[in-house]
């Protein structure tokens, strides 16, 4: 299977191949810049709050990458029997329900780190700041 094969079979669209892109090398620099911050601030670096959330979305898009590979293998595992037995032979897709499970987990907790991190970014904005304290009283 050629590299373009993989690439139709993986994203459903090219725009969602660049967002996907982007996305990694986003991460990627976030990555080098927290252990930039880390080798710089030491001891510190492990009592501030946002250090935790900045090294979680780095670890959930990790697994969310790993798990997309699984996930791919095991779509290829269950059409390679589904053509081998011409559709005549049991196909046991319960791993493949699992593998998608622990995507959608890996994603919802990406989702959620993000939305932190982009309240805290907007916390100077007057309407933002309303939601935000709407949301601490509530």
């Amino acid at each position: 299977m050629t590299t373009f094969e993989i690439t139709v079979a993986v994203f459903s669209s090219v725009w969602q191949l660049v967002c996907s892109v982007l996305y990694v090398l986003f991460v990627v620099h976030l990555f080098v810049h927290e252990v930039r911050t880390a080798v710089r601030l030491k001891r510190k670096y492990v009592r501030e709050f946002w250090s935790y959330v900045n090294m979680g979305i780095v670890a959930c898009t990790l697994g969310i990458v790993m798990v997309c590979v699984w996930r791919y293998g095991e779509s290829q595992r269950i059409g390679d029997v589904f053509r081998d037995t011409h559709g005549y032979a049991f196909v046991d897709v319960h791993m493949a329900v699992y593998v998608n499970d622990v995507y959608m987990y890996l994603v919802a907790s990406c989702a959620f780190l993000g939305t932190l991190k982009l309240v805290r970014v907007c916390r100077f904005n007057r309407r933002i700041l309303l939601f935000v304290d709407t949301v601490r009283r509530a």
